[in-house]
């Protein structure tokens, strides 16, 4: 079987046209429409135009958005304010918080102060939990596109062997959670690992979540195995460098790559579909009184 490089906007368009579809399904139930609030702290110029694209991706789809801009010297109860008002804003049904965030604020504390059901990012101590737990709760984005990805791609899930090359896990801790939830075997493996070529050869679903380019060869991959890559960064030429070698493709029956950051366009739509998610279930229960 030829390999497959799966192609980001093609699942985004997918999961788009369902969410076009469900919205015109609830307009004739109720007369509201999802809404999202965002805060923002400071003026980074990669996380303004992070939210000019989710405010316009919202406004296209009719969604109600409030954005909350914030100075980079706004202290952390300012902040945490803000949010509390966003929490009880009937109008808002998904929330969150830009990061970065300045380095003098403490992050966990502002995120905490989200109220957990309308913690459409899944960044929320309770929402970690119910993955912990394999309660339903939010999905941090970047782990629900994956999750769409490999859906996408056919690849199955229950009884098969994921493994997982990370050294602080941002993404792929979350997603060997959601992954167990959907009863696979999973391996997290440091980089250092001794016979990490060993191990890699018995995954079916293979994710890189590293720093290092070029570390998986083409020998580490099970015959028809999925790849993930996950640490794609761009030099200062702007040039892509991946930790996945051509040499895989020969080996893979399909890669996908998520570039490092949590704002991928695929990302995004993910966020729109929990906020959607989130408006539904508000619906649900104002549509039952």
């Amino acid at each position: 079987m030829p390999m497959k490089l799966l192609n980001e906007a093609e699942i985004g368009g997918k999961i788009y046209a369902g969410i076009v579809a469900e919205l015109e399904e609830l307009s004739q139930k109720t007369d509201k429409v999802p809404g999202l609030g965002m805060v923002v702290v400071g003026e980074d110029p990669a996380s303004l135009a992070s939210i000019r694209c989710k405010e316009k991706q919202c406004r296209k789809l009719g969604f109600y958005v409030d954005i909350r801009f914030l100075p980079a010297t706004a202290s952390q109860e300012d902040i945490c304010a803000t949010v509390r008002q966003l929490n009880k804003d009937s109008r808002v049904q998904g929330l969150f918080c830009q990061l970065p965030l300045p380095e003098t604020l403490q992050k966990k504390n502002i995120l905490a102060a989200v109220d957990p059901g309308k913690d459409v990012c899944g960044r929320h101590p309770i929402n970690a939990g119910k993955l912990f737990s394999g309660n339903q709760g939010f999905l941090p984005c970047n782990v629900y596109s994956l999750m769409q990805v490999i859906d996408f791609a056919g690849q199955p899930i229950r009884g098969k062997t994921a493994v997982m090359i990370s050294r602080r896990g941002v993404v792929s801790r979350p997603l060997a959670l959601a992954l167990l939830r959907r009863n696979a075997s999973v391996t997290f493996c440091p980089v250092l690992t001794g016979n990490l070529p060993e191990i890699c050869r018995t995954a079916d679903i293979l994710v890189a979540e590293t720093e290092k380019p070029g570390l998986i060869k083409g020998n580490w991959i099970k015959p028809g195995a999925m790849v993930i890559d996950i640490g794609t960064t761009r030099n200062n030429r702007g040039k892509a460098s991946g930790i996945v070698l051509k040499e895989v493709a020969e080996v893979a029956s399909c890669i996908f790559t998520l570039p490092a950051g949590e704002d991928s366009p695929l990302a995004i739509t993910m966020l729109i579909k929990n906020t959607l998610h989130a408006f539904k279930q508000t619906c649900g229960m104002q549509l039952q009184h």
